[in-house]
């Protein structure tokens, strides 16, 4: 096909129509010419290929073409065919901050609070503090490409059709098996549901759990993948204030009832904190008071110092009012974007239907490897491997950060989780400080953002298990010049 052949995609014929043909045809040509579209000595299709493409006679279209000929859109000369002529500054212009502004208000509320959230994403090959990265050398990376090339090849199901929208089988019993051992996660295969990673998994369950104007209450500071999709989904917000001392549901008594609880009981972002068995239970009896979901993001738990894991809070719902979420973005790495929903059973039906009509579920041949990778037990070593590289990175941040960075900053210890944070000493604007240490290639993310109100100290989240010791070093190092000169 001729590159300028493509244009003939571009028109569009109402046979219905008043109008005869060839001025259909004439006035979508006019448009393309004004508009830009059609270039200057641009070469337009002949009369007969572009009769046989459309679909109506030649006539139609030397009559058309004649037109355009005579308004002085286009000139034909014997053997050159048919081109576009230079209009002289007669092209149709539009003014972009005009344009700018029609196309803004054509966005729908949901779409315009959409484009009003925040990008929050790391700079590729610069991981330095940057939390939520998990060790990237550490990864068995032969091994998954193994197995992503033995289902390319050998698929066992039919890997490359429209089907299993809520998850492949084979993925959604591994994930029952893995959460029910290791999470203490109470549910059957069906109840899962695999998603295109967290952030998916967050769309999904606020679209089906909240109606516009529902109070949702969500801790803070808040991750803020989770406060958007609640937000977008339009959700009224009310805030748990929460922190280095646990969450203060104490406060929430003259807060309006709420039809959605958000939570990192397992990890709370980001000071890592693990929520205890009363507050669990207090949490439980509330949601169950308020006729409320529970939305329990399980981010990073599989990641504890010096014990195991504790059981997730879905383990010990009687009601069925936790929707649990999980993700291998954290245990695996950030890219494979697969996440997971355990939702209760009276929604899996609900869950199934929407995932469907959105399409926000990964490639089933990604689903398969993963299958493969749990069931063969290379994610459990990978895990095992990374708990123990990761609890040395937590000890030699924590203990070169107190040496070198305590004059400006205090350090809240992690009880597990892959990040640390540091609260300042002195009056810095941590959004300040995260900026110019990006620019020096050190990615840290600040605090304060992720208040919405209540005020707090301002300080900085450290991701240390995709960091090293001699990177530890120097974007400390970094950090020391940046305090010591913001303090003068």
């Amino acid at each position: 096909m001729k590159k300028n052949d493509l244009l003939l995609d571009l028109i569009s014929l109402d046979r219905a129509s008043s109008e005869p043909l060839y001025r259909q045809v004439y006035e979508q040509l006019r448009q393309l010419v004004l508009s830009g579209v059609l270039e200057a000595n641009t070469h337009l299709p002949s009369t007969r290929h572009a009769a046989q493409t459309l679909g109506i006679s030649r006539n139609t279209v030397i009559y058309a073409y004649e037109a355009l000929i005579s308004d002085g859109y286009l000139s034909s000369e014997r053997g050159s065919g048919t081109k576009v002529v230079l209009l002289d500054g007669r092209r149709l212009k539009s003014d972009p901050a005009t344009n700018n502004k029609a196309l803004k208000a054509a966005l729908s509320a949901r779409g315009q609070c959409l484009a009003l959230q925040p990008i929050d994403q790391g700079v590729p090959a610069q991981v330095a503090f940057y939390p939520g990265y998990p060790d990237r050398d550490g990864f068995p990376i032969a091994t998954w490409a193994h197995m992503i090339r033995r289902n390319a090849r050998h698929p066992v199901n039919d890997l490359y059709g429209y089907h299993s929208a809520g998850g492949l089988p084979a993925l959604k019993e591994a994930i029952a098996h893995f959460a029910t051992i290791s999470r203490g996660v109470t549910c059957t295969p069906e109840q899962v549901i695999v998603t295109a990673g967290t952030q998916a998994a967050l769309d999904l369950v606020s679209r089906l759990v909240l109606d516009p104007g529902d109070h949702f209450w969500i801790e803070e500071p808040v991750y803020k993948g989770a406060y958007s999709a609640l937000i977008n989904a339009g959700g009224v917000a009310c805030s748990i204030p929460a922190g280095e001392a646990g969450w203060d549901f104490g406060s929430m008594v003259a807060a309006p009832p709420p039809r959605t609880i958000f939570l990192t009981p397992s990890c709370q972002w980001p000071f890592g904190r693990v929520m205890r068995l009363r507050e669990r239970m207090d949490l439980l009896e509330l949601a169950k008071r308020h006729n409320a979901w529970i939305i329990e993001d399980d981010y990073d738990s599989e990641f504890r110092f010096n014990k195991t894991p504790g059981p997730a809070l879905q383990g010990l719902d009687d009601d069925g009012r936790v929707i649990y979420l999980g993700t291998f973005s954290k245990t695996m790495f950030p890219a494979l974007r697969i996440g997971f929903i355990v939702v209760p059973e009276p929604l899996i039906d609900g869950f199934e239907r929407a995932i469907n009509a959105t399409g926000q579920y990964p490639p089933l041949l990604l689903q398969a490897a993963l299958a493969d990778f749990i069931r063969a037990g290379y994610f459990a070593a990978h895990l095992k491997r990374m708990r123990i590289l990761y609890s040395k990175r937590h000890s030699y941040f924590l203990e070169q950060a107190a040496t070198q960075l305590s004059p400006w900053m205090q350090f809240f210890p992690a009880e597990g989780g892959m990040q640390v944070v540091g609260v300042f000493k002195k009056e810095f604007s941590d959004v300040e400080i995260a900026k110019i240490a990006r620019e020096k290639g050190v990615h840290v993310m600040p605090i304060s953002p992720l208040r919405r109100q209540f005020n707090g100290p301002t300080g900085l989240i450290f991701g240390f298990a995709a960091v090293g010791p001699e990177e530890t070093d120097e974007g400390i190092s970094v950090l020391k010049t940046l305090f010591s000169i913001a303090a003068k």
